[in-house]
This record gives structure tokens, sequence and C-alpha cells, in this order.
């Protein structure tokens, strides 16, 4: 781990309350950089993460918002700044699915997947 040290580093992963960004959060984590987990969905779920962090021996810092949602992302990175630290690395994972085939997909339903894959992309990296 000597070649991926992170010790001191601030990263905030996306859509980290399970699967493949719970999985990337706890690599950084395992290379010494101070987790920033975010989730949209329930402060339940976000603190069920955390508590699965800390079983891991990693301690990270939950933020319940949309990152699709311009204005509580620059609230949430103005808090994580002031609580944690200025963000060094960003993995930008949160992400939906719609397990409709595409024909049988209504418009709002692809909005929703473009704004959350896409545009939540677009404003978090800004």
């Amino acid at each position: 781990m000597d070649l991926f040290d992170l010790t001191g580093k601030v990263a905030l992963v996306t859509g980290a309350t399970h699967g493949l960004g719970m999985a990337m959060a706890a690599g950084l984590g395992k290379a010494g950089a101070t987790l920033v987990i975010n989730g949209h969905s329930s402060q339940d779920k976000l603190d069920a993460a955390i508590a699965t962090y800390e079983s891991n021996g990693l301690r990270a810092h939950g933020y319940l918002f949309d990152v699709t949602a311009e204005k509580a992302v620059e609230t949430a990175v103005e808090r994580i700044e002031r609580e944690v630290g200025s963000v060094d690395i960003l993995v930008n994972n949160a992400g939906i699915i719609k397990r409709v085939p595409l024909l049988e997909m209504d418009l709002a339903e692809w909005e929703e997947v473009i704004r959350t894959d896409l545009t939540g992309v677009f404003v978090m990296s800004r």
C-alpha cells in the first residue's frame, strides 16, 4: 500500500451506501484516505453504511444529499469542507438504473436516469 498511500487526503464517494460505491470507498479508506460518503435515499441507510465502514475499521463521514440538486450539492460541499476538510478525491459513483425495456420506459423514467447518471456527475464535478 506504500505506493498508494492516501493518508491526509479526503475522498468523497457519491452513492457509497452499498455496492460498488461502498467497495471503492472502503479501498480508499484502507489506503489511508478520510472517507466522506454520500447517500440520497434515507438517513437510516446512510447510518447503516457508516456502521458497516466502522465495523471494518474505517471511519466515514456521511452526508445525505441529492447529487442532481445544485444548491444541495453546494451546501453539502461547503459543510464537508468546514467539518472534514477540502475534498481531494471525488468518485462520481451515484447512479440509477430502471430495469425496464427501452420501448416500455416512459420519458419521466428516462429523464430521472439521465439526471442522476449524467447531470449528477456534472453538478458534483463543478
